[in-house]
């Protein structure tokens, strides 16, 4: 199991780690202590937005594929995240509100709307 990220927070000052085989994990202790959240999956990128929504980027079985999810509570529930832009993104960082850069592998870095449920 390998850590993706560095440990990002949300506005309670929680820490979230996403990892590429044991799925998401949360501290709520200032990175003392870390449990579980929801299921194992292999976990491309995570990202935490100004509202909280987690958005992560999972592969999908078979290898190969992978699918943007988005959680707006803490990770307890999961919903799809729809992307409508033609790349695969490898990473997200904020830039202003409403807009995100896209670290792909097809064309470098790209600046992508996002917006709810969509990236576009």
């Amino acid at each position: 199991m390998a850590i993706l990220n560095a440990p990002l927070p949300n506005s309670k000052g929680e820490l979230f780690v996403a990892t590429n085989a044991a799925g998401l994990y949360k501290s709520s202790d200032s990175g003392k202590s870390w449990e579980k959240v929801g299921e194992s999956k292999s976990i491309i990128f995570m990202f935490i937005d100004n509202s909280d929504n987690i958005l992560l980027n999972v592969e999908t079985v078979p290898a190969g594929g992978s699918e943007y999810l988005i959680s707006s509570d803490e990770g307890k529930t999961w919903g799809s995240l729809t992307m409508n832009y033609p790349v695969f993104l490898k990473t997200l960082l904020p830039v202003s509100s409403g807009f995100l850069f896209g670290g792909t592998l097809e064309k470098g870095v790209v600046r992508v709307r996002y917006g709810g449920n969509l990236l576009q």
